[in-house]
């Protein structure tokens, strides 16, 4: 067998003196016999040790000892290839080859087994450091094997017994280092919450003892251990969390204030609510919150967040650094929300004093970079100092808000709390002052001539063209446009900035009011006449105010602003719009119960002769009564003009509708038409008393027997007039008042009409065809 294993590679070698008398295969046999042995002695001892968990009494320094060996003898005979083979041997390759296999098989087995060796002397080293409590050189040993293991991943020896036994053995450790740093963890840091009904006032309490913790267990190697095991992050995140919703949120937005008691190596920090005596609002003033919120960090960095996170490093990273990630944002956004927003100024006095609060901010985001909570080169996390530095622009937004929030509450007020306008106090009040002021307002020399030319000529406006009649508006809308005007002439005195936005909150305002009011008073409005007349009142009172609003403060706003034409004049339509739709509607509404009273009357010749005259009075009297009560509704509040229009309407329409009812009846007796003729004469007569002299002081015109001008807005009364008439009169007079349709009859009805009533009035003769051949155009 050995003979014919001598091959021509070994007898060149011999004959060159280089190998002596063993060959290649004989050493290679011999070295891989010795591997596979060590390995079953290896096997056999693992598996004792911690498969089997027999204790042995030898050590495996033998083992180690054999190892090295094996070691040396492959590295030589790795360097006789290298200096000896490779330089001889030339057409020798492929026994070349089988023979760099097998050692090359004998190398891998042989790193594999140095490893397995490692590990378990790894174990060892750890089970000696966590018997003594030294956890970082404990995880140290952890984290070797854990690489270890990862670098045998594909090799032949992850599915034999040696390695899992290993690996079992691996992952038990960590379990139980893991479990051991998390009840030290949670033995050294105690959360003390207060009860959900808990009425005293008791707050959080934090104790933490890491100095001395588990019988001599610093709280540097518990961190340290931690972070090598890679679960730091975690609980610190975990700890962020509950310092930021119970230490920081309470002291932040209730009234708790921080204790700190010291009891040896223990810290305890505990919030207690103190009843404030005095000013509520001083207890949330920046000073007073930025030193509880100082108070509790300085807490927790002094006893637990400047302990270092590696040790051995250049970098004196701490706790803080990694803490501040989690709670950092949320904190700068708590103090801003409740806090900063709260300070803003509500008026320009506290505005030119908030350079107090500014140092206060500075000064404590100084203390928060010195702990490192905040970093100094990174500038995400620098609200604080943003936020005050824009304090014009959260003042202009408070102020804007606070207008826009008073407005909607004067616009849900109750529209019949009126106050009376006056031509008078409107035009002396201080809008109008505004326009003819100098300071505000100085035309061009091409306006200057034009108003000249104008007072030179017959052609001058009247003293009386931006005046306002008297009648009654809302308190609310009085009040909405005094705010409007200190909106506006605050934001003459306001930065550039702040005064466009006023600007553009004052026409929101109006834009709002256009929104709400018809929403929120709907059913008034709808229900009730005297406020939708009030409703229509404010809208053009609003609107009249509109119209030379932005004109009085266009001069005056600062910056860019100042001189551009400012006009709120395009918001005129949509508010008269406004108040003229639900003034109609309510006129509307009105004329249907007239004509819903008026119904009777179409029954007028289907009833008895008896209750005829008591049938067709009755809604005639009841449209009289509405009319009445509606006068007295709005005499008071709308303009003279206005009401007069507006009754004159309501009658118009209960006018034509009783002559449509007499012109559509086709057989009219005589005593019919004395008791229809009665029932016009009611209308005749009472209708006046609906229209009263404007500007008389005669106490006998009371009901206008003089003054007739309501007359031209009561287009319907001739038509009245000319039916009593024609109720009256015989075939002859009706005649001779159509005159060949130039008489005062043929002004208020048509040929058909005066030819259907001489048809249901006078009886089937020659007398009345010859009269209705008369009644033509």
């Amino acid at each position: 067998m050995k003979m014919s294993v001598m091959s021509l590679v070994t007898e060149a070698l011999v004959s060159a003196g280089s190998l002596a008398k063993d060959d290649w295969s004989t050493k290679i046999d011999r070295l891989s016999g010795r591997a596979y042995d060590i390995k079953h002695e290896l096997n056999d001892f693992i598996q004792q040790c911690y498969g089997d968990f027999v204790p042995l009494l030898t050590t495996t320094d033998n083992i180690h000892v054999k190892l090295c060996q094996l070691q040396a003898d492959v590295e030589s005979l790795q360097s006789s290839f290298d200096n000896v083979v490779k330089s001889q041997i030339r057409d020798s390759t492929k026994e070349f080859e089988k023979l760099s296999v097998e050692h090359l098989k004998t190398s891998k087995l042989t790193d594999a087994l140095e490893k397995l060796y490692l590990i378990h002397t790894s174990l060892e080293g750890y089970d000696k450091n966590f018997k003594t409590k030294q956890f970082f050189e404990a995880s140290t040993w952890l984290k070797e094997i854990g690489n270890t293991l990862s670098s045998l991943e594909g090799d032949d020896l992850v599915d034999t017994s040696i390695y899992n036994a290993l690996r079992t053995k691996f992952s038990w450790c960590q379990q139980n280092l893991q479990y051991t740093l998390d009840e030290i963890w949670r033995d050294s840091i105690v959360w003390t919450l207060p009860l959900d009904d808990d009425t005293e006032g008791t707050g959080t309490q934090l104790s933490i003892n890491f100095v001395n913790a588990s019988d001599g267990v610093s709280g540097q190697d518990v961190v340290h251990s931690l972070m090598t095991c890679q679960t730091l992050s975690y609980k610190l995140q975990k700890f962020a969390k509950n310092v930021l919703q119970y230490l920081f949120e309470p002291v932040v937005v209730s009234s708790f204030s921080p204790v700190i008691k010291c009891e040896g190596a223990k810290a305890v920090i505990k919030l207690e609510k103190k009843i404030c005596l005095t000013d509520s609002t001083q207890e949330f003033h920046p000073d007073i919150v930025f030193g509880k919120v100082l108070m509790c960090l300085e807490f927790l960095y002094n006893h637990l967040l400047n302990l270092k996170l590696s040790p051995g490093t250049d970098r004196d990273e701490v706790l803080m650094s990694l803490f501040r990630k989690y709670v950092c944002e949320d904190t700068i956004k708590l103090l801003i929300d409740h806090c900063l927003r709260k300070s803003i100024p509500n008026t320009k006095e506290e505005l030119n004093n908030y350079d107090k609060v500014a140092a206060v901010v500075k000064q404590f985001e100084s203390s928060l970079q010195s702990m490192h909570f905040i970093p100094e080169e990174v500038t995400q996390f620098g609200g604080l100092i943003d936020f005050i530095s824009d304090i014009h622009v959260h003042f202009g937004n408070q102020r804007c808000a606070a207008v826009l929030s008073k407005a909607r509450k004067l616009m849900k007020m109750d529209i019949h709390e009126t106050v009376e306008i006056t031509s008078d106090a409107e035009y002396n009040d201080e809008t109008t002052n505004l326009l003819h002021s100098s300071k505000l307002y100085k035309p061009s020399e091409l306006v200057v001539q034009a108003v000249t030319k104008i007072l030179n000529s017959e052609m001058s406006l009247s003293e009386n063209t931006m005046r306002l009649p008297r009648f009654r508006v809302s308190k609310a809308a009085k009040e909405l446009i005094e705010l409007a005007y200190q909106t506006l002439h605050e934001a003459t005195t306001s930065s550039p900035e702040s005064a466009m936005r006023m600007v553009i909150t004052t026409q929101d305002v109006f834009e709002l009011y256009a929104a709400v009011v018809p929403m929120y008073h709907r059913e008034s409005l709808l229900n009730l006449p005297q406020v939708a007349a009030l409703h229509h009142n404010d809208c053009w009172y609003i609107s009249h105010h509109l119209l030379t609003l932005g004109h009085q403060f266009s001069k005056l706003l600062p910056g860019k602003s100042g001189g551009v034409e400012l006009s709120f004049a395009h918001q005129v339509p949509m508010l008269r719009h406004l108040g003229s739709e639900c003034f109609l509607a309510q006129m509307r509404k009105q004329r249907d119960l007239l004509l819903e009273c008026l119904a009777p009357l179409k029954k007028f010749q289907s009833t008895p002769n008896v209750d005829k005259y008591m049938i067709a009075e009755r809604p005639v009297k009841q449209v009289m009564h509405q009319l009445h009560h509606l006068r007295k509704v709005w005499s008071d509040i709308l303009p003279d003009n206005v009401l007069q229009t507006s009754i004159a309407t309501l009658v118009n329409s209960a006018i034509s509708e009783v002559v449509s009812c007499i012109c559509t009846m086709e057989d009219i007796s005589s005593e019919d038409s004395i008791q229809l003729k009665t029932i016009c004469c009611v209308l005749e007569d009472q209708i006046p008393s609906l229209f009263p002299a404007l500007d008389s002081d005669d106490s006998t015109d009371v009901f206008g027997k003089r003054d007739l001008t309501w007359q031209r807005n009561v287009r319907k009364w001739q038509r009245l007039a000319e039916l009593i008439f024609v109720l009256d009169a015989s075939l002859i007079d009706i005649v001779d008042r159509w005159a060949h349709s130039k008489g005062p009859l043929a002004s208020s009805f048509t040929a058909v009409e005066v030819k259907g009533l001489i048809r249901a009035l006078f009886q089937n003769t020659e007398r009345r065809a010859n009269a209705i051949s008369k009644i033509r155009y």
